[in-house]
């Protein structure tokens, strides 16, 4: 009973944070805060800036002054995980101009352990994310946090779509879908998955090359924003 109290919770803070900002979405009365968060790339990517999104991780670590951020923004960056000011935490724009959006936050115990499991993992990633980091199709910052999703219980993410590099598994893997049940199998090249939350997904050169939700039910199409179906 006490799993499902929680799964429930989780579903509902989901909800009302689908496509939320920071300043609506990130509370101040909570110690342990992990908020999953992405914004369209800035454009020293001109190729892929137009809607390809970033991922990271911002940590409430007990208190207002113990705010860590966790990403992997460029090979020579590999895996950051530097303290910034709380006043960031809660900020809408991000490089200046790039709308940020609340993917999903975790409270409470469930935070403590999130936070603290990825900031045991995020060095182990370093040196991979240094030698090996490819904007296209990856490794990459989606990557790398799709990564710490596999690996943390409990951690489940809802990624843009236009996430590219978030289904990168090598040449060839098989693994969960990002949140909720389900499965994936991807290459570099093309991929599939079919989960009950994340729905069915046909990928493409690292990214969704066509994708249907079910909760809510949207058609997800290449750098584009998703299309509920009472829209169509």
């Amino acid at each position: 009973m006490h799993r499902c109290a929680s799964a429930l919770a989780i579903l509902l803070v989901a909800a009302s944070c689908q496509a939320a900002r920071p300043s609506r979405c990130i509370p101040f009365d909570e110690d342990w805060i992990v908020a999953v968060k992405s914004a369209r790339i800035p454009d020293f990517h001109p190729r892929i800036s137009r809607r390809a999104q970033h991922s990271w991780l911002d940590l409430k670590m007990g208190d207002e002054n113990s705010w860590r951020r966790v990403e992997v923004l460029s090979r020579q960056s590999g895996v950051a995980t530097g303290a910034f000011p709380a006043r960031e935490a809660r900020r809408d724009l991000r490089w200046r101009d790039r709308r940020v959006t609340v993917q999903r936050v975790y409270t409470g115990p469930e935070a403590e352990r999130i936070a603290h499991e990825a900031l045991q993992l995020a060095p182990r990633s370093h040196a991979l994310f240094r030698e090996g980091y490819l904007p296209w199709p990856g490794p990459n910052s989606n990557t790398f946090i799709a990564s710490l999703a596999r690996d943390i219980d409990g951690l489940e993410i809802p990624f843009d779509h236009s996430a590219i590099g978030k289904d990168y598994l090598g040449l060839i893997g098989i693994a969960p879908t990002h949140h909720g049940p389900g499965l994936r199998v991807e290459t570099p090249l093309v991929g599939v998955a079919l989960g009950l939350e994340q729905g069915v997904e046909l990928h493409l050169l690292g990214g969704t090359l066509l994708g249907l939700t079910f909760w809510p039910p949207r058609i997800l199409l290449p750098f584009m924003p998703p299309i509920g179906l009472s829209d169509v």
